[in-house]
């Protein structure tokens, strides 16, 4: 069968496919789209979508999960798709963008504290989906 996550997790939130995931405080299994560098990022959205194109319910926004909907979340060590919110360079840690897309960490990254929410494969520029490894821990500019 297709891979499609290890775990599965409540959206809080209309979920985007692709995108990081962070876990909602206090509320267990659910999770929303993470929002910045600073969000503690959990894992990574799966790559299908709710609905398939042209059925009803179908708004030209088709998420990966809408709101208060079960979606497949790929975990830390996991190999998946991750879409890029900026040029990427293969071999780098990335965080999440204001919304969930994949951006490159160094010393321009100024939020406190800065999460490491993937391990990247490929180069890529925004709006690319790239294969990462998902990771989590923080970012330390040395």
């Amino acid at each position: 069968g297709e891979d499609r996550g290890s775990t599965e997790l409540c959206g809080n939130g209309a979920i985007s496919p692709c995108r990081f995931v962070a876990g909602v405080p206090g509320s267990a299994a659910y999770a929303f789209q993470a929002v910045a560098t600073s969000s503690q990022v959990i894992g990574v959205s799966q790559d299908g979508t709710y609905y398939a194109p042209g059925m009803i319910g179908f708004s030209g926004t088709n998420p990966a999960a809408p709101d208060g909907v079960s979606f497949r979340v790929y975990a830390p060590g996991e190999e998946c798709l991750l879409e890029l919110g900026g040029l990427v360079s293969a071999n780098t840690f990335l965080g999440s963008d204001s919304s969930g897309r994949g951006v490159m960490l160094d010393a321009t990254v100024t939020a406190n504290p800065t999460w490491v929410g993937a391990y990247t494969l490929d180069n890529g520029l925004t709006g690319d989906i790239v294969r990462v490894i998902v990771r989590q821990f923080p970012y330390i500019d040395n």
